[in-house]
């Protein structure tokens, strides 16, 4: 979605941003690899932060967190929730 549609790939930019506006990339941990960075803000999984050249997991993730069990990504992250419902429904990015 982020590759076919630009003002989805801004949001998603955007939102990685404020979220992680002076959190500093740290190594993602025990299992990743050294070069392997996140910023962790307060997502529910630290590779939702993860560090990327050219895209996010945002989008990826709180989708696969939509279908696989929404409760819990509205009850640990709201802010995070609303994002990703607001792309699902289109709200002007598509």
């Amino acid at each position: 979605m982020e590759h076919r549609y630009p003002k989805v790939r801004q949001a998603v930019q955007e939102f990685y941003d404020r979220r992680t506006k002076g959190v500093r990339p740290r190594w993602l941990g025990r299992g990743y690899d050294k070069s392997e960075k996140t910023r962790r803000d307060s997502f529910v999984h630290p590779y939702m932060g993860k560090v990327y050249k050219n895209g996010s997991e945002i989008l990826s993730m709180g989708l696969e967190m939509m279908y696989q069990n929404p409760g819990k990504l509205i009850a640990l992250d709201p802010d995070y929730a609303d994002f990703i419902f607001a792309i699902m429904n289109g709200k002007g990015y598509i």
